[in-house]
């Protein structure tokens, strides 16, 4: 028993450390290329003071950077804990199918009687009503680009989109039509997959350790259609990985911060 814990232990140990080796080197190149776009930012500057400013400037740089950016980013963690856990990883996959328009006609009044609060949003039953009419057609569909698209070792197939822990209710309801598209075209086109499974991912809760509150609409399954910081990170992970992803990364800023620091004060004095 002791054995097969401490092989379990070793392999995940294997696995964070490709994340540290992964962060380690894209900071590094980040902090190479970074310089700041503009150095006036005067009301800023006249609450916070010169060097606050720069590091904070620094700071938003960083937050861009983890949530847009494939080399170190949000994505490329999700990469390396999916392949390490077995799994096919794509990251921001074209999608090479589509559904006929008979499909996406139903599919969009699915969608508008979710917003006027007709339809349950219950993604099970959602699911099954959308296996019974959904068609391929081919071509390419609006919605087929995919933050991160996952096949394990199970054949479950993932279609998931990383997004801002603060989406407005406007980007909010585009992401629910398309968790619905991406439903119909996998169920269409996928026929190989185990299960289809369409989400959105939010990295962290910024309201931690409260409940989340930001997606206050009633259009989402908020148990299968969001999955939020450590239910994201665990999942594709496939152990319980944010706390300690979280410990490795904070290593990694403390091993950094005086050339982080350094990289500040030069561009202060250019």
């Amino acid at each position: 028993m002791k054995s097969k814990e401490s092989k379990l232990k070793k392999k995940r140990d294997k696995i964070i450390k490709k994340v540290e080796d992964g962060i380690k080197a894209a900071l590094k190149s980040k902090l190479s290329t970074y310089n700041r776009e503009t150095k006036y930012m005067p009301f800023v500057q006249a609450i916070l003071g010169e060097k606050n400013t720069s590091i904070y400037s620094f700071g938003i740089s960083i937050a861009t950077w983890l949530g847009q950016n494939r080399k170190g980013g949000y994505e490329e963690i999700a990469r390396i804990l999916a392949e390490a856990a077995g799994s096919q990883v794509k990251i921001q996959y074209e999608i090479p199918h589509s559904i006929t328009d008979q499909t996406e006609k139903k599919i969009y009044e699915i969608y508008t009687s979710i917003k006027r609060g007709e339809t349950n949003p219950d993604a099970d039953t959602l699911f099954k009503n959308i296996k019974d009419f959904a068609e391929p057609k081919k071509g390419l569909h609006q919605d087929r680009i995919v933050d991160v698209f996952i096949i394990d070792k199970d054949k479950n197939y993932f279609f998931i989109d990383i997004t801002s822990p603060k989406s407005n209710m406007k980007e909010a309801a585009a992401l629910k039509l398309k968790l619905l598209n991406w439903t119909a075209i996998g169920l269409a086109n996928y026929k190989e997959a185990k299960t289809i499974n369409a989400f959105i991912a939010l990295p962290y809760n910024p309201y931690h350790p409260g409940e989340y509150i930001r997606f206050s609409t009633k259009i989402f399954d908020k148990s299968k259609d969001i999955l939020i910081q450590e239910k994201f990170w665990d999942k594709i992970a496939g152990f319980k990985v944010y706390d300690q992803l979280i410990e490795t990364i904070q290593r990694v800023g403390s091993e950094n911060m005086e050339k982080i620091l350094k990289k500040i004060d030069k561009l202060d004095d250019d």
